[in-house]
């Protein structure tokens, strides 16, 4: 046989033994591993994983009636946790780095500096709104929408300081790459990729029993066609392009000209001392990076924990008197001056943690096993995902009590 065959023909069978132990040998191991272990899941299925049927429930969830007064949203936001049978993306010593320099720029001295600027933001907000309403006693009004206006617009204040509005223009940049990115997450993808097996973890009491379910899915980083020159893809690269060069033009002219420095801009280009005594700093991209983050973890959380809010005080009036009351009580007419007033806000505060605790930013926490670990009663191996519900836990009346899909404010009050 022809040397240049043979080698031809060893290749292809290697590549076939690796793609048969990769994508079926491997998957079967592992979850072989864990239903001997008492977790169970959907049949495995090589190449798709089970993606598809996460979808299926979402759509289901999607159809079923929302309750006003009950707030049990947790078939809507995870359908699958009830199929139970019993920084991002930085990894590592980087994670660790970023971390550090982050916990500095956000240390509480340097957020209650930012006060000022939030209630700019907020006042110019309920002006406009005045403006509205003309006098009216009743007018209507996006809610959400405004307060999303007014996320972005404080984010932008206390990133960028003085070029806010430039700040802004940039994160509208973001906001229409989010909209191509979930576009594209609808495509059609190339089967194969895979994502470590995600367990669904939840424990009010102990471990033994929180282990409910085990799905192997497709990673959405890998899996969608976002590397094809699409027209698609094509906007979202120029827009990625120019969002990181606007970015990149306000870091440079912020160390030209010596901006504010309480902006984050400024405190993440800020150099810091790490516990070896060893000056730490990021690079020009890291920032660029930061400042990303910063935008798609603090906008839309920070606005629709506020539109929960106002909506579940306008069906609890009881609670919009009381929370209306101690504002009045504790400043008129006056505006917040300071951030050590906000600590007077007591019954402010129990909304707000309600509201967090009914309807939370995110609705789980995901943790990646760095190596083989023993978690209570189980083994782990590395780089298993657990899928942490938070939406389970909020839930949980030997927590919370049987009240626990219930507003109220009350469970919070300080003894």
């Amino acid at each position: 046989m022809n040397p240049i065959t043979l080698v031809f023909i060893s290749l292809i069978c290697i590549s076939v033994l690796k793609f048969i132990y990769s994508i079926i040998w491997i998957p079967r191991r592992i979850q072989n591993h864990f239903k001997r272990q008492g977790v169970t899941g959907p049949g495995y299925r090589p190449l798709f994983g089970n993606s598809a049927e996460i979808r299926r429930l979402f759509e289901e969830a999607k159809l079923k009636p929302a309750s006003v007064d009950h707030h049990d949203i947790l078939h809507r936001v995870a359908p699958f946790y009830h199929k139970c049978s019993g920084l991002l993306g930085l990894k590592g010593e980087e994670w660790t780095m970023h971390r550090r320099i982050a916990n500095q720029a956000f240390k509480m001295d340097r957020v209650k500096g930012w006060v000022p600027e939030i209630v700019a933001a907020t006042t110019k907000m309920l002006q406009k709104w005045e403006e509205k309403r003309g006098g009216r006693n009743e007018f209507e009004l996006e809610v959400n929408k405004e307060l999303h206006d007014l996320s972005a617009d404080v984010i932008s204040r206390t990133t960028f300081g003085s070029s806010f509005e430039e700040g802004k223009r940039i994160f509208m940049l973001q906001e229409q790459q989010m909209e191509l990115f979930i576009m594209a997450a609808r495509s059609i993808y190339i089967p194969g990729f895979r994502q470590p097996f995600l367990i669904l973890i939840y424990s009010s009491s102990e471990l033994v029993s929180s282990c409910k379910y085990l799905y192997r899915t497709n990673s959405l980083s890998n899996c969608y066609v976002r590397f094809l020159p699409t027209k698609n893809n094509r906007a979202r690269w120029r827009l990625e392009k120019e969002t990181r060069e606007s970015v990149r033009a306000l870091i440079r002219s912020n160390s030209k000209r010596g901006e504010n420095p309480s902006s984050l801009l400024s405190l993440l280009m800020s150099s810091y001392k790490n516990r070896d005594d060893e000056e730490e700093r990021l690079e020009e991209e890291e920032i660029i990076n930061e400042c990303k983050t910063f935008y798609f973890a603090g906008k839309e959380t920070a606005a629709n924990a506020l539109s929960w809010a106002l909506l579940l005080l306008a069906l609890n009036p009881e609670w919009q008197d009381k929370a209306r009351d101690e504002v009045v009580r504790i400043w008129g007419t006056d505006k917040l001056t300071a951030a050590d007033q906000l600590s007077d806000l007591k019954t402010v505060s129990m909304v707000i943690n309600e509201t967090l605790g009914l309807y939370s930013p995110g609705v789980s926490l995901i943790k990646e096993a760095l190596k083989d670990v023993k978690v209570g009663r189980l083994n782990v191996p590395a780089g298993t995902q657990l899928y942490l519900s938070l939406s389970a836990v909020h839930r949980d009346i030997d927590i919370w009590g049987e009240d626990a899909n219930k507003f109220n404010p009350g469970r919070f009050k300080e003894p």
